[in-house]
Parts: structure tokens; C-alpha cells; sequence
């Protein structure tokens, strides 16, 4: 039992046939290497527009994607995103917003309402995105109060797992 690719190309172990959007080909890719976990090491502030979450501790990171406090797709496919926003001390009615960027547009995320004078409110969300070689990952937050607020760095995180490809 074999498979037929272009260009005469020989199979060895550790190839993985795909589909490039034109024809097949072998990649020695491991799909294992392909994810990543990044947290902050300490809470940063925000203004109201808020911005983008400084994730400067690779919990794992086997295929070095991460850097900069983004992830870097460097193999086409379905990848499960997975990250986690918090502020500290945001008044009751407060909007907080905790958000995914894929190439520096919202991709996902969600929106939460402080309930009373002292919450700190975390969010966490997730998706499963078609991402292309060379697309970036990242987390943001914001927030409409007037002052700044902290994140708490226990609750922030981002992880990005390949699925398949």
C-alpha cells in the first residue's frame, strides 16, 4: 500500500503527505512541534483602548514559533487557540474585553460586565482557526473605564495547538 506523489518523490520515515492547494507533497513536519504556551510574568497596565498582552514566559514551546508575545504559524492547518484574560479591580459596570488577533485584526474573543465595585474579572476563550504559513497570533484586552487597570498574570495566557493539517 503506497500513496503517489509529484515530482518523483520518495517517502522516508518520518514524511507526512498533505495537500498544498495544488498537489501533494511530503513534509517531515512533526505536528507535535507545532504548538505553544505563553504567559506574562508579571501584570502590565492598560489605558481604556487597551492593547496587546506582554506573554514573556514560554510555558512549552518545542518548534520556537513564540517570540515577541505572538505565535508564528509556521505549518498550514487547523489550529485550536486557547487563551485567558484578567484585569484587577474594575468598577461594577465596567465592559472588559479579552480578544484574539490573528495578523493584527480581531480574529475572536469575549466581553464581559463587571457586577460590583472590586471584580476582577477573567475570560477565557477559544476557537479553531484555518491559519496559513506566516500568520501571527496574539492576545489583547481592554477595557472602558477611565483609569488604567492591571492584568492579573495568574489568569493570562495564550496557547496555540495544530489539529491537522
Amino acid at each position: 500500500m503506497g500513496f503517489l506523489l509529484g515530482d518523483h518523490e520518495s517517502p522516508s520515515v518520518g514524511d507526512m503527505p498533505y495537500w498544498d492547494g495544488t498537489k501533494w507533497v511530503l513534509t517531515k513536519a512533526d505536528p507535535t512541534n507545532h504548538k505553544a504556551r505563553a504567559h506574562p510574568s508579571a501584570g502590565q497596565s492598560f489605558g481604556a483602548g487597551g492593547g496587546k498582552v506582554t506573554l514573556d514566559v514560554e510555558d512549552y514551546d518545542p518548534g520556537s514559533h513564540f517570540a515577541d508575545s505572538k505565535y508564528t504559524v509556521a505549518l498550514a492547518g487547523k489550529y485550536l487557540i486557547c487563551a485567558s484574560a484578567g484585569l484587577i479591580n474594575l468598577a461594577a459596570t465596567t465592559v472588559f474585553k479579552a480578544r484574539v488577533f490573528k495578523n493584527g485584526a480581531y480574529a475572536f474573543g469575549a466581553t464581559y460586565q463587571a457586577q460590583s465595585t472590586t471584580d476582577d474579572p477573567s475570560a477565557a476563550i477559544s476557537d479553531i482557526l484555518d491559519l496559513a504559513v506566516d500568520d501571527e497570533i496574539e492576545l489583547y484586552v481592554s477595557h472602558n473605564i477611565g483609569g488604567d487597570r492591571n492584568t492579573d498574570p495568574a489568569y493570562c495566557w495564550l496557547s496555540v495547538h495544530l489539529l491537522s493539517i
